[in-house]
């Protein structure tokens, strides 16, 4: 018995049926209107409420229905057979099930002797009939549309890349053949052709190109079939009774028949094989097919009684798909939070309804990117939006679903706060020197990485140090002057804390100068230009102390320095901005704490010791627990003339790791063939 639904969850599944009903019908008229991971989304939400409330009708009803093609571009026609779609899994449990319906006596309904696993093509499908007698002519290709009916293409099939629908023709002669296949285009003419990002996915591409006026133009861009299965497979299975033996007869005839098909057997090992083949199926060879696939599909490669195990509402029962993990999804803009960063640049975030999830991460908020971007996404507050991990990393918010619009969205300029400047493509507040927030953003530049590179000081701890009194937010110096005692007492800083900090402010003490500068909250200034300033001051705290020195090294630099190449008169404001009272102040300052040293000559004049060369050219990357601290194998790489990388890329020697994982750097040196290490084999490079 199911139990009572309340009001918001009737609600809730209504709004669901609605917009799965919208997309299903835009998807069959070639219009999609979300991409499929979205679709899947809210179509196993809708599934999980047909667990919680098996004898809802307006449930059921959606399950057990159809959607048809209502556009009349094209000549409707009736499909002799039903054309189903798979039923769709994202669990291996959901897997096993399936799988273990199957046995391996001969008699049985059930039976086969094997599954093949292929890859789900994510793309237009068609179905091809030759010589049916239930078709007005010899020859007729149609959509699937919603199963029933479909719309003929016949002429722009003669037009695909890869078979010759002619000659097939030829060698089928007057024999009765159905077959099936996804119309795709390859990833590096999807490309080519979407420059202005005209298109959102290869598959709307690939339908625009089929669906245009001119039967040509599909062939010019590149389309193609690959056919995945024979329809009328009872009149062939005498001659070919198992999936392969069909397709490659299929082959036989011209036909581009999809690749890569992976045979296992109907056993328990098998049955685990495939789980884990499915499961482990890396990002980077998804990438390497070279056009869209979105998961994989199980089918017996026996076909023999197929026909009698028939079909549900919505497909046959003897296959399943299982998906890939979407890379987006779709969540309503709830609000948009505009960030300040320490120049007073505006940058919108927005945030999330309710939290969505992609490729195992929760999503609560996105990029929004900058205002003449919103507009042109056409993105409002309180859209459906779809958000993607771009790079599989960042969130952004792609584009609103305006099908789904209620009227009472809002346009984003509205939340603009007030006093903003437009500067170009970016918005400004004007900048308060003095203000919280641009104090936290130069105290975080001071301490970030390029800079004086103080780890374990993220922008909340800075903001709690300031709040405690315990920094001044004008004085870079007051770091290395905290008080123990009112450090301790604060809940969160502990002993080891405190000493991790201590650990950090001596180590800042000898970085270059031209890192010091660079922490400086000067405008423009980056290390291209501040290392030639370091170089010519050389030593600045006897240059600090002296006011005649430090007037002739100002204008020894705005001389010397405009004259490098690459720098001009721009570079005569970053060097008056370094040399004003302030900067001045900040820098004598400091003096006690930092060396304030140009390292250049001094770091090179240092022998290199003779184990250095054990590493020497070889870069690497670290991910993943290690039995020791991750400081410990740097220290190693570095004093045997190695050098440390953040991420993998093409220059990269090892990726040191004690575990496969699905992380994206182990993605990535699997992808890119960089040899992989555990700390074992890293501990026998050293000797």
């Amino acid at each position: 018995m199911s139990k009572t639904m309340t009001p918001k969850t009737k609600q809730a599944i209504q709004t669901l049926i609605k917009h799965l009903h919208q997309a299903d019908v835009a998807y069959y008229n070639s219009k999609p209107i979300m991409s499929d991971g979205q679709f899947d989304n809210m179509y196993f939400e809708l599934k999980q409420y047909k667990q919680e409330f098996p004898d809802d009708k307006a449930i059921n009803h959606y399950f057990s229905t159809i959607p048809y093609n209502t556009d009349n571009t094209f000549k409707h026609v009736h499909h002799p057979y039903f054309i189903g779609s798979l039923d769709k899994t994202r669990t291996k449990d959901a897997v096993a099930k399936f799988l273990d319906k199957w046995n391996r006596k001969k008699g049985d309904l059930w039976y086969t002797d094997s599954f093949l696993v292929q890859r789900k093509e994510d793309g237009l499908s068609i179905v091809l009939y030759f010589n049916d007698p239930r078709m007005k002519k010899p020859f007729v290709a149609l959509t699937r549309g919603g199963g029933h009916v479909g719309e003929d293409i016949t002429n722009e099939l003669y037009h695909f890349n890869r078979m010759d629908i002619a000659k097939i023709r030829q060698r089928i002669g007057k024999r009765h053949l159905v077959v099936r296949g996804e119309a795709l285009i390859d990833d590096k003419d999807f490309n080519r052709i979407n420059k202005h990002h005209e298109w959102a996915n290869s598959r709307n591409l690939a339908s625009g190109s089929i669906m245009n006026k001119d039967p040509r133009v599909a062939g010019k861009r590149g389309i193609f079939l690959s056919v995945y299965t024979l329809i009328n497979r009872d009149e062939w299975t005498d001659k070919y009774p198992t999936e392969l033996e069909q397709l490659k007869f299929l082959k036989s005839l011209g036909f581009y028949i999809i690749k890569d098909v992976h045979q296992f057997p109907n056993t328990p090992e098998g049955h685990r094989q495939i789980i884990r083949f499915m499961f482990t199926f890396p990002n980077w060879k998804r990438k390497a097919v070279g056009h869209p696939i979105d998961g994989m599909v199980i089918k017996p490669n026996y076909t023999v009684n197929l026909s009698k195990i028939g079909f549900n509402p919505h497909g046959p029962r003897y296959s399943v798909s299982w998906k890939f993990p979407p890379k987006s999804a779709i969540g309503i803009l709830q609000k948009v939070r505009w960030q300040e960063s320490a120049n007073g640049k505006l940058t919108p975030v927005g945030i999330l309804k309710h939290p969505v999830h992609i490729l195992g991460s929760e999503i609560s908020k996105a990029s929004l990117a900058s205002m003449p971007d919103i507009k042109r996404r056409g993105i409002m507050l309180y859209d459906h939006v779809t958000v993607r991990r771009m790079n599989d990393v960042i969130p952004k918010m792609i584009k609103p679903i305006k099908a789904f619009r209620t009227g009472k969205e809002v346009p984003i300029s509205k939340t603009i706060p007030k006093g903003a400047i437009r500067k170009g493509a970016y918005l400004y507040l004007p900048i308060n020197k003095h203000s919280k927030t641009v104090m936290i953003h130069r105290w975080k530049r001071f301490v970030s990485k390029p800079c004086l590179n103080i780890m374990g000081l993220s922008y909340k701890i800075i903001a709690k140090l300031i709040d405690e009194h315990l920094i001044d937010p004008h004085d870079f110096s007051s770091l290395w002057r905290i008080d123990k005692k009112k450090f301790m007492s604060i809940k969160g800083f502990g002993t080891k804390r405190w000493d991790t900090l201590q650990d950090e402010l001596r180590k800042a003490q000898s970085r270059p100068l031209a890192r010091v500068l660079m922490g400086l909250p000067l405008n423009n200034a980056g290390l291209a230009l501040l290392k030639p300033i370091a170089k010519r001051i050389k030593n600045f705290k006897p240059i600090l102390s002296d006011p005649k020195r430090l007037q002739a090294m100002h204008h020894k630099l705005i001389v010397e320095i405009p004259q490098l190449k690459g720098f001009g008169q721009s570079s005569v404001p970053v060097i008056d901005d370094l040399f004003s009272p302030d900067m001045i102040k900040q820098l004598q300052n400091l003096t006690p704490y930092l060396d304030m040293i140009d390292d250049q000559k001094s770091s090179s004049a240092k022998a290199k010791p003779k184990s250095a060369q054990k590493l020497a050219g070889m870069k690497f990357v670290i991910t993943g627990t290690l039995s020791k601290p991750r400081k410990h194998f740097t220290t190693l790489i570095k004093q045997n003339g190695g050098k440390m990388q953040s991420d993998v890329n093409g220059k990269t020697a090892y990726l040191i790791t004690n575990h496969k994982s699905n992380s994206r750097k182990y993605r990535a040196a699997v992808a890119k063939h960089v040899k992989i290490i555990n700390e074992n084999q890293f501990e026998k490079l050293l000797h």
